[in-house]
């Protein structure tokens, strides 16, 4: 369901990447970056609109910090500071994360236009 979503999100946004999409991960993660587009802003946008995401890994949310295994990536560092983790539980729902997906979007879009 992930990789629909993700799909949906690069239709609209092309220059979004999806962070270590080809490497072994967790099928219900994933990491997406915007050049451009602050991390903390994004998350914030998207929490008005319903959706919890996370600027950090897991273990290091609460203090807001990057993931150490994103900050090691051979990657510019404004792609870094655009980084958002989603992740999805067991009870989430294609429409749910359709609907993610234009919230998505939607803030990106509407922070390009400031």
């Amino acid at each position: 369901m992930l990789d629909d979503m993700v799909g949906m999100i690069c239709r609209d946004l092309p220059e979004v990447i999806e962070l270590a999409a080809e490497a072994q991960r967790l099928d219900n993660t994933c990491n997406l970056a915007c050049p451009g587009i602050k991390a903390q802003a994004l998350q914030a946008r998207l929490d008005l609109a319903g959706y919890a995401v996370s600027v950090g890994s897991a273990c290091m949310a609460r203090y807001g910090e990057p993931s150490h295994v994103i900050a090691a990536l051979p990657i510019d560092e404004h792609i870094k500071g655009s980084n958002i983790r989603i992740s999805i539980g067991g009870t989430t729902t294609a429409e749910e994360l359709t609907g993610f997906a234009a919230a998505y979007v939607d803030a990106v879009q509407a922070m390009r236009q400031r």
